[in-house]
């Protein structure tokens, strides 16, 4: 007994970490920022300034609390997004989520970053779970210029670019591509108010035209390009058909949907004429 006691694995357990955006890994970490998780070559694409939803799980129960909080510059110089969100007692895995708001200016190496913060561990407090994002659109920095002519009554005007209604329209190629899928997979259409049987085939089949758009995206043969992007534009085929021929949706959320599609599918096009 005591031998199988000493050869037996060493069970690493997570404790808390992200499960949305997806993170680098689900094994949370002792050691900050983000451990030895190194950064993926497929970050989350979000739009700056927007609302995003954090979900996480909790698998191993402490007294604490939980914090999430940004990085634009590849895990370094966090900011807090929110603090002290409450970790009640309970049988464990739990589930929590949130909302925070993202900030306002792009970033291409971002990390969320969530920290269960134990309060009964004083020695080593803390799990570490990252996810990698990368922020498009967003605003520019603030230009102001002052006239100091005046002896007491200066002027002062300031300028800002807001951000873009749609963050994935300065990117082309595979990137705009895969901007779009993943900004149509990170929120409901229509708000949620899809039927949800159809709402689970819109994000299927997005999930799997942007599997093939990925392959695409590592392929060096032409004729292999051509052909997963192909597949991947027939997903898309078929999506706009099933809107079409459903009467569970309305005209203003049935053309929502339908401009989605569409600008994926001319952009598919563009992607299959360029290869």
């Amino acid at each position: 007994m005591l031998a199988a006691a000493v050869l037996a694995p060493t069970v690493a357990l997570a404790h808390a970490h992200l499960i949305s955006p997806p993170p680098r890994s689900t094994v949370a970490q002792k050691t900050g920022p983000c451990g030895d998780d190194a950064r993926t070559v497929t970050p989350t694409i979000l739009a700056a300034g927007q609302m995003l939803e954090v979900d996480w799980v909790e698998t191993v129960d402490h007294p604490g609390y939980f914090r999430i909080l940004f990085s634009a510059a590849n895990d370094a110089d966090f900011t807090v997004l929110k603090d002290d969100i409450p970790n009640p007692p309970g049988a464990a895995p739990t589930d929590f989520s949130t909302m925070v708001k993202l900030p306002a200016t792009a970033c291409q190496s971002c990390t969320l970053q969530l920290i269960q913060v134990m309060t009964d561990n004083p020695t080593n407090p803390r799990y570490f779970s990252c996810a990698d994002i990368r922020l498009v659109g967003g605003s520019t920095p603030t230009t102001t210029t002052t006239d100091t002519t005046g002896p007491k009554r200066p002027s002062t005007t300031s300028t800002t670019t807001p951000p873009e209604d749609d963050p994935c329209a300065a990117l082309g190629g595979f990137e705009g591509v895969e901007c779009v899928l993943d900004r149509a997979l990170a929120r409901p259409m229509c708000g949620g108010q899809v039927d949800p049987a159809l709402e689970d085939a819109l994000a299927a089949g997005l999930a799997k035209a942007r599997t093939l758009v990925e392959r695409a995206a590592a392929r060096t043969r032409r004729r292999q390009v051509k052909r997963l992007l192909h597949a991947a534009d027939g997903r898309l085929l078929v999506l706009r058909s099933r809107v079409a021929r459903s009467p569970a949706v309305d005209g203003g959320c049935a053309g929502t949907i339908e401009q989605c599609l569409a600008d994926l599918h001319a952009r598919l096009l563009g992607l299959r004429r360029a290869h």
